[in-house]
């Protein structure tokens, strides 16, 4: 923590077969994905007749040194339970899996706020 500011620089693995799922928080983040396949998902509220939901926004396969960028209280998952999403230059692994370097960061003085978010919906 500096002028105000807490941040994290770190790294991550998800092993084929996990998802890691929606969820939000108050921290903007950047993941720049190093290897493997998997999914990044995200959401966007939408106004129907009678309430509120989250439907798909963005499915972007997981490519090697993708930056995805999520900012605070963006619902998103991380997902390798498709085997069939490995990039073609990784074709000899025998499962999806994702390596990923990250930062994130946020006011100090701000609870992070992380949620999972249960409301969620494919779409198109």
């Amino acid at each position: 923590e500096a002028g105000g500011i807490h941040a994290v620089l770190g790294y991550a693995a998800l092993e084929g077969g996990v998802c890691y799922p929606a969820h939000a928080h108050v921290a903007d983040e950047a993941y720049w994905q190093l290897a493997g396949g998997g999914w990044w998902r995200t959401w966007q509220w939408v106004r129907n007749d009678t309430d509120w939901l989250l439907e798909t926004e963005v499915n972007l396969r997981g490519s090697r040194r993708e930056l995805h960028v999520n900012e605070r209280l963006h619902p998103h998952e991380l997902d390798t339970t498709d085997a069939s999403t490995v990039p073609a230059e990784e074709e000899d692994d025998d499962e999806a899996h994702m390596v990923l370097v990250y930062w994130w960061g946020k006011r100090a003085d701000v609870d992070n706020d992380y949620r999972w978010i249960r409301r969620v919906r494919e779409t198109g």
